[in-house]
């Protein structure tokens, strides 16, 4: 395991003010305001960032779907962030930044967006009417720049 990874897992439990994040085979698991939210180094020296956001609803699948599809384009709606849908998990939403452009500085605000994120998109995936996302609906001051935070688009 990278101790890069090992030291910005540091840094973050001291931000979060816990003890410690537990590692494991280069993941460590958080659980913030009731999500559960998965940090793992892949291979490539990627951080990649992960939580389930809410179950996929009985009805309403198709506007779900449109709605986490526009959410995509450009990021706008996700901060940087990527959401997803799979029938066994629900709806997801995941990120990675290169290990290099993470710190102690800035991993505690990347994982605290995240979250505002996902709890935005909880929201949304939990209303009745699924409404479309705003453009820069979570855009606010202190917030990061999602597309200054991805250095690139990748295709």
């Amino acid at each position: 395991m990278s101790e890069a990874f090992r030291s910005l897992l540091s840094c973050l439990a001291a931000d979060l003010k816990l003890p410690e994040v537990p590692e494991q085979e280069g993941m460590a698991l958080l659980v913030i305001d009731d999500f559960e939210v998965v940090l793992r180094l892949l291979p490539s020296e990627q951080v990649l960032i992960y939580t389930v956001v809410a179950p996929l609803p009985e009805e309403g699948r198709a506007a779900l779907m449109a709605s986490l599809l526009e959410a995509n384009a450009l990021f706008l709606a996700t901060q940087g962030f990527t959401l997803a849908a799979r029938e066994d998990t629900g709806v997801l939403l995941q990120g990675s930044l290169p290990l290099a452009a993470l710190n102690g500085g800035n991993i505690a605000q990347w994982v605290e967006n995240f979250v505002n994120v996902a709890e935005s998109w909880q929201a949304r995936c939990l209303s009745a009417e699924n409404p479309a996302p705003e453009r820069d609906s979570l855009a606010g001051e202190g917030t990061i720049d999602p597309l200054a935070m991805l250095d690139m688009l990748r295709v």
